[in-house]
Order: C-alpha cells, then sequence, then structure tokens
C-alpha cells in the first residue's frame, strides 16, 4: 500500500485546475458544484519483467535504373517493462493502470479501516495480460511494428522510432520472450472528486500522491462547438468551390489535372466535414484518462506498459 500525500483540498484545487482546460464548458470552475471529495484506494496487479525481442527485416531502395537492391537489417531488444492493471471493477472512473512516482512511500497494507475497493480480477488473468503486453511491447521497441501480427491474442500495427530511422519496408521475423521478474498486488490512493453542472453529475479521479487528475468527465464549451463547426463547415464548402471553380480554367489534354484537383479537393473536403462533425457530435463532453463516454479526449492517458530506463541494452544493425 502505498500512502497518501496530497489533501481533500489539492484534489479540489487539481479538479478546479483541470476545468479551465478550453474544451470545458465556459468558467465550469466557478459554477460547478462540488458535492464529494473522497478518498479511496484501488488495487492494483503489477508485474515486473524483462522482455526480449527479435525483429528481422529489409529495406528496398531503386536506382535509376528502376533496379531494386534489398538491404537487410535486425534489432535485439533487451529491456525491463512494468505492466500493471486495475485488479478492482472501477465503474465508470476510467482509471486502468498507474505508474509509480518516485516520492511514492510503501506502508504496510492494512486495508481494514480505509476505503479500499476489494479485489475482484484473478491474479492468473492479469498474469497472463502482463505476458503478452510486454512480449507486444518489445516487439513494438525492436520495430516488428511494420508487419501485423499477434502475439498473445493482442493484434498489433506499429510505427516507431526504429522503424522510421530505417524505413523497413517488411519485416521477415520478429520473436519476443518475456521473464518475469516480480508480480504483487499493490493498493493506490486515489480522491475521487465529484460535482453538478446544469442539473447533471460528474467525476472526476485525482491521484492521491501526484495530485494530478488521471481521468474525468466535464461538460464540453458549447460556443467552441458551435464556433468550430460554423468555420469548418464554411472552410469545406470553400474548398469545394474552389476545386470545382478550378475547372473552368483547364482545356484540351490538361483536363486530366482538372479533375485531379477536383477530386482532391472534395476528397479533403470531406476529410474536414467528418473532422467538424465528430467534434460537434462528441464535444458535449470532455474524457480524460479512460473515462467512458461520448466525448472528446483530452489529456494523457496512462500506459498500462512502462519501459524501465536502466539495465538495458539494445542492437540494432
Amino acid at each position: 500500500m502505498y500512502r497518501m500525500e496530497k489533501t481533500a483540498d489539492d484534489a479540489k484545487a487539481a479538479v478546479k485546475a483541470w476545468m479551465k482546460s478550453g474544451k470545458t464548458a465556459k468558467n465550469l470552475e466557478n459554477l460547478a458544484e462540488f458535492t464529494e471529495v473522497s478518498a479511496a484506494y484501488l488495487p492494483f496487479w503489477r508485474l515486473i519483467a524483462r522482455g526480449k525481442a527479435c525483429v528481422c527485416g529489409y529495406t528496398e531502395h531503386k536506382d535509376s535504373k528502376g533496379n531494386t537492391t534489398r538491404y537487410p537489417h535486425e534489432a535485439l531488444i533487451n529491456r525491463e517493462y512494468i505492466y500493471s492493471e486495475i485488479a478492482c471493477d472501477a465503474g465508470d472512473l476510467g482509471v486502468r493502470s498507474i505508474q509509480l512516482p518516485e516520492n511514492a512511500r510503501a506502508v504496510s497494507a492494512d486495508t481494514a479501516d480505509l476505503p479500499a475497493f476489494p479485489v475482484t480480477v484473478s491474479k492468473d488473468e492479469c498474469r497472463e495480460n502482463g505476458y503478452a503486453a510486454i512480449k507486444k511491447q518489445a516487439i513494438k521497441d525492436g520495430g516488428g511494428e511494420m508487419q501485423s501480427g499477434e502475439i498473445g491474442g493482442f493484434k498489433f500495427k506499429y510505427s516507431t522510432s526504429f522503424s522510421k530511422q530505417l524505413a523497413l519496408d517488411k519485416v521477415t521475423f520478429s520473436r519476443a520472450f518475456c521473464i518475469p521478474k516480480g508480480f504483487s498486488l499493490i493498493y493506490y490512493p486515489f480522491y475521487i472528486v465529484r460535482y453538478d453542472f446544469q442539473g447533471r453529475s460528474y467525476t472526476a479521479a485525482v491521484d492521491g500522491i501526484t495530485g494530478k487528475v488521471v481521468s474525468g468527465r466535464a461538460p464540453g464549451n458549447a460556443g467552441r462547438q458551435s464556433w468550430f463547426a460554423g468555420i469548418g463547415v464554411a472552410a469545406a464548402g470553400m474548398v469545394a468551390g474552389a476545386a470545382t471553380a478550378s475547372f473552368s480554367f483547364f482545356t484540351g489534354e490538361d483536363i486530366k489535372a482538372a479533375i485531379a484537383i477536383i477530386i482532391f479537393g472534395y476528397v479533403f473536403a470531406g476529410i474536414l466535414t467528418a473532422i467538424v462533425w465528430k467534434q460537434f457530435r462528441d464535444g458535449g463532453e470532455v474524457l480524460t484518462g479512460y473515462a467512458k463516454g461520448r466525448g472528446i479526449s483530452h489529456g494523457k492517458q496512462i500506459s498500462m506498459v512502462e519501459t524501465v530506463s536502466a539495465d538495458m541494452f539494445d542492437y540494432y544493425g
């Protein structure tokens, strides 16, 4: 169990600062009515393991004559990873994993007199999930994401600095292993902050050690939605109109270029309209972390797999 470092007032202040985001309702930090701020200890299964991966592939280069030459590359990954997964049903809190900060202080785990959630998720299931996730991450770090694959039920296709650096056109082989070093159950402190706004209830979860908002739901900014929709639709219409009007400037053999411009303009206008529609449709709420609901995502999510920088060595060739 880790000690609570922040107070209820700190949690309220963190939520108020989070409410000042430009995507949330205007003046939300002053108009919201706080109804409850309660401490809670959530259980997490935590796996520490070494992930190893071997990834092989090649790049293709064409010369001036059109001849293609293949250059083979390989990557060997040997890193330590930490996987964490919530061990209870947290409802709509939107908390899925944690990363222990440097100032976290462990204390004797005694949940008898504390508001701790009961463990309801099997440790064997979480352990297997952790093995698969760490293998997946090792493959990702090695560049194996340049082809689609599946490990332990996890389907993947990624892009990493390694793949971008070598610009691999094909991965011919990838294999990963996971060597466990430690597996434990930990209780981590949070503050659950509930508030009302215009007749609706919202919730935010605040890290009890760092004081940061890790998940939450907030009402969206209606003015921003309207402005975004108006400007976006107008811009899409202008692009489509300009593309259509350009047709009159081309004649004869240039007609193919005119058709290409029109197609590009309409495709661009369609993409812009889709983005505007998503902002308008989902902008009624702002979601942070893994909070459930239809809304606009805001803020960084905590990854279930954390890479430990110390005691690792990789090879790229």
